[in-house]
């Protein structure tokens, strides 16, 4: 299959409209982050409570986003699908542009950017957050060179970078799951299913994404895409979406966890998804101690179940509660709890 690229010349008054309105939102974007940097963050909502704002939300998004398009970026050089290769090079630019992005919204969450230099001055071969700066830069630098050599239509050299690419985009937002997955501080995110549930949702999102950029740049520029294209990325689509609901099922089918930690002399108890917090002298007597506080917080909860469903920090325990009071015995109600040992962060 023969394809000729060509650029997007843009010659209509609607270009130079559309054109404007990106140097606009650019203009504000920049403005409203200057706000941030010199305000604070608690402008955008955060506080002690929401820690997380939109800078935040923004960065593992455009990962996510970012990843995925590497990847199908890929498609046509290493599985030999040169109906993929018409946006393998603009797909490709997309995921540098978004890493990109995504950091730039990640050095202004830090409030002193330019700290993140001390990740490379400084390296820590134990943290995943120095293993990322490697990632990241080595990622990005990988995107402009996988376009200049399909610029020059290096085809030997294309099919091996593609390769890199692929498993390079997989690394990155594993180790972007993994910062979630492997650190302690948010108890909710702490699975080893979290890194590959990443890498799914980091592919249909791409996929998402470059659906809509062909769908949207075909018909503004009046060229003929074939709608077959569009249909097997739509059942790509699917079935990324399909594999992160899976993973989303079963990482929940067992998701009653309770937490135990060394806390001095003493040993703490914490079940996650219920809120609860107890603490006794041995590991034993603390899980003992859990098993009875979820009987009796199930108890209280069938009781007022009007009112604690209808709770905002409460109706999600809904499904554990009923779990919970179907149980007949303490064994039965340990047979729905993961316990997990070692440190956490409350």
């Amino acid at each position: 299959m023969k394809l000729d690229f060509e650029r997007i010349s843009g010659k209509r008054a609607k270009f130079n409209l559309f054109l404007a309105l990106l140097v606009i939102l650019a203009l504000l974007g920049c403005y409203y982050s200057y706000l941030m940097f010199t305000k604070g963050y608690y402008i955008t909502g955060m506080t002690n409570n929401v820690p997380w704002g939109i800078m935040k939300v923004l960065t593992i998004f455009f990962i996510g986003l970012s990843a995925g398009s590497l990847i199908l970026s890929s498609i046509s050089a290493v599985f030999s699908q040169k109906q993929y290769k018409q946006f393998a090079r603009v797909a490709a630019y997309l995921a540098a542009i978004l890493l990109i992005g995504a950091l730039i919204s990640l050095g202004f969450n830090l409030g002193r950017p330019e700290r993140v230099l001390e990740l490379f001055f400084h390296p820590n071969p134990e943290s995943i957050l120095s293993w990322n700066a490697l990632f990241y830069t080595t990622y990005i630098l990988l995107c402009f060179v996988y376009i200049f050599v399909m610029e020059k239509e290096m085809q030997k050299t294309i099919k091996v970078l593609g390769v890199i690419a692929v498993f390079i985009a997989i690394l990155v937002h594993s180790g972007t799951g993994g910062i979630f997955g492997f650190i302690r501080a948010r108890e909710l995110y702490h699975s080893s299913l979290t890194p590959p549930s990443f890498v799914a949702a980091a592919l249909s999102s791409g996929t998402a994404l470059i659906i809509v950029l062909l769908a949207l740049t075909f018909k503004c520029t009046n060229r003929f895409l074939d709608p077959r294209l569009l249909i097997k990325l739509s059942r790509l689509f699917a079935i990324f979406i399909i594999v992160v609901l899976y993973f989303l099922i079963v990482e929940n089918l067992t998701r009653l966890s309770v937490y135990i930690f060394k806390d001095n002399s003493r040993f703490c108890a914490k079940c996650v998804e219920l809120d609860l917090l107890t603490e006794m002298d041995t590991p034993n007597d603390t899980l003992r101690a859990m098993v009875e506080m979820i009987k009796e917080y199930a108890e209280d909860y069938e009781a007022q179940k009007g009112l604690f469903s209808k709770s905002p920090n409460r109706y999600h325990h809904l499904p554990y509660i009923e779990r919970i009071n179907r149980c007949k015995s303490d064994w039965e109600v340990l047979e729905q709890i993961e316990v997990r040992y070692g440190h956490i962060h409350l």
